[in-house]
């Protein structure tokens, strides 16, 4: 079966200027605990040093908090975190990469349905119709939610078997060896790679990690979520169509899932 990208990458951009930046790191930031704790102060500053201004986190409340059409009891954040279905992962990596999911849909679109981006890609998930019909979204339903996470997780479970099958095997084994355990590898570099992919396409995040691996020595290779950051910068200073913003696209999702758990902390405080 063919791969392709989920949104022309490089075309979509946040509306964000100025404003406040997200300090704290949840453990979404972070290396998972006792698997890999080192190596992981260049992913953690890349998160934290994302500025989610006033006005984006307005959206944010505004968009995420509405109820799915279909599925009224959840809203739209609580949806795709919920709901996706994901396939082929183990417990542990199904869990983080859904942890993450909120953080994905609130950098694409806010969580919000009308947006369309120039590529045409549509929806909270921001699918665009090649994609969408690649992967057996229903004809008429492109902007409904319940819809859309359902081809996300079609999406998603596709890209994670490629990254782990695709991949050259010493290539692949080549980063791998930096890690104490598979869990390890799977969690803080598998994962911020599919997270990748999304935005990229499957096929130029495959390339820069087998370039990566090709020019780097096994020595300079970092370990943690760090590993990842190397192989982003690899890829923007040598392989054509990884830009800035593919570069700067996972630490941006990890850091808007961190601004949800505080966003719907708070709420659940104002609440109480």
């Amino acid at each position: 079966m063919g791969t392709l990208p989920v949104n022309k990458a490089d075309t979509y951009s946040d509306i964000t200027t100025e404003g406040l930046s997200t300090n704290e790191t949840h453990s979404l930031s972070q290396s998972v605990d006792g698997l890999d704790a080192s190596a992981k102060k260049l992913f953690a500053e890349e998160v934290s040093n994302v500025e989610i201004n006033n006005f984006n986190k307005g959206f944010l409340d505004r968009y995420s908090s509405k109820q799915v059409r279909g599925a009224e009891e959840f809203n739209r954040a609580e949806y795709v975190k919920e709901k996706i279905k994901l396939e082929g992962m183990s417990e542990l990596v199904e869990s983080e990469v859904r942890n993450l999911m909120a953080g994905l849909c609130a950098k694409e679109t806010f969580f919000d349905a009308a947006r369309v981006s120039s590529a045409q890609a549509k929806g909270v998930w921001q699918i665009t119709p090649e994609t969408w019909k690649h992967f057996g979204g229903i004809p008429g339903k492109e902007t409904s939610l319940v819809a859309q996470t359902e081809v996300a997780g079609r999406i998603l479970s596709d890209y994670y078997r490629q990254l782990n099958e695709r991949i050259e095997t010493d290539s692949l084994d080549k980063i791998r060896k930096n890690f104490a355990s598979e869990d390890a590898f799977q969690v803080d570099f598998i994962v911020p790679a599919l997270i990748n992919a999304y935005h990229t396409g499957i096929n130029r995040m495959i390339k820069v990690i087998e370039e990566f691996a090709k020019s780097t020595p096994v020595t300079d290779i970092p370990t943690g979520k760090d590993a990842f950051v190397a192989v982003s910068n690899f890829g923007q200073a040598n392989i054509t169509g990884y830009g800035q913003q593919s570069g700067s696209y996972t630490g941006k999702v990890y850091a808007y899932a961190d601004e949800m758990i505080d966003l719907h902390e708070d709420k659940k405080s104002e609440i109480n």
